[in-house]
């Protein structure tokens, strides 16, 4: 019973397709970048799913606590950046849609 693979093991899929775990993610200082992170290009994640033995799914909910860690000290890493750039998106866009034509539509009116 315990080499059938009864079970389904949950894992992330790299930019190749293939199967990606967070427990081998690295973060390099010098050039302030992630590896083996499972990120897609587009910054989405996609899930592999392949059947398992109880050993194998054992060792992969064994692990959950580790793979949290890891991504919340990455999210604890980029958000400074991801906000700084929401910040100026966001500025950008209010200005170009909401402010600008605000201001046309004021600079038009003769009372």
């Amino acid at each position: 019973l315990l080499s059938v693979e009864t079970f389904k093991c949950k894992y992330f899929k790299d930019a190749l397709g293939q199967k990606c775990d967070l427990l081998y993610m690295t973060y390099d200082a010098s050039t302030d970048t992630y590896s083996n992170d499972c990120f897609l290009a587009d910054g989405t994640l996609e899930m592999h799913e392949e059947p398992c033995t109880l050993q194998e799914f054992t060792a992969v909910v064994t692990s959950f606590a580790t793979q949290i860690d890891f991504a919340m000290r990455r999210i604890d890493k980029v958000t400074p950046a991801a906000l700084q750039k929401i910040n100026v998106q966001l500025k950008a866009l209010v200005n170009t849609y909401l402010l600008e034509p605000i201001g046309r539509i004021v600079d038009g009116v003769t009372c």
